[in-house]
């Protein structure tokens, strides 16, 4: 089974893996999606899995082509063989666009891949991190309240799980920005500045 990694040359965040276990199928779906992507060697945004053995289990958002899985999650799309290029290529868009969140404060978020950007630098983040930093962004420079992101998180109020997962946040955001950027307001929440 051979694994290529493209990037878009516009955009660094976009990427592209590609499973194939037929060398014809591989070269296509490489010729076809690199009109939009290019090489890199880093984790995908999207999957592209054509195989006719066992289908593997995908993270993220996936197009699997002609076989799928018993249950697709979401972001996961099947299309049937033969396949219809075009229609690959505009799910492969679709499903890179509706993978990122971007702030106008210049925060982004790329849901698919589970990171965190501001600028030319990103960070990996965990499921959790990842609910969090989401809420956040929803209200750059405005202060989200601990009861907010403890209902928004885990349903109820949880003991100081949500100050934990701050500090692990505060520190990934930090490594790509500035200190400071995630601040405790006493008394009040926790607010996500623009750098």
């Amino acid at each position: 089974m051979d694994i290529k990694v493209f990037d878009d040359n516009k955009n660094r965040s976009a990427t592209v893996r590609i499973i194939a276990d037929e060398p014809a199928m591989d070269s296509m779906l490489e010729t076809v999606l690199s009109s939009y992507f290019c090489r890199v060697d880093r984790s995908p945004s999207i999957s592209v899995v054509c195989t006719e053995r066992e289908v593997p289990e995908v993270q993220g958002s996936c197009v699997y082509v002609g076989k799928a899985p018993a249950s697709l999650k979401s972001g996961q799309v099947f299309l049937p063989r033969p396949l219809d290029i075009e229609k690959l290529f505009r799910t492969c868009i679709r499903l890179f666009e509706e993978s990122l969140v971007v702030s106008e404060s210049g925060w982004r978020a790329d849901t698919a891949r589970r990171a965190a950007a501001f600028g030319e630098k990103e960070c990996a983040l965990t499921a959790r991190e990842m609910e969090l930093y989401l809420i956040l962004l929803e209200k750059v420079d405005q202060c989200v309240s601990r009861e907010e992101l403890d209902r928004r998180l885990w349903g109820e109020a949880r003991s100081n799980a949500t100050d934990v997962y701050i500090c692990y946040l505060r520190k990934k955001l930090e490594s790509i920005s500035e200190a400071g950027v995630l601040i405790s307001v006493r008394g009040q929440g926790y607010m996500l500045k623009k750098p």
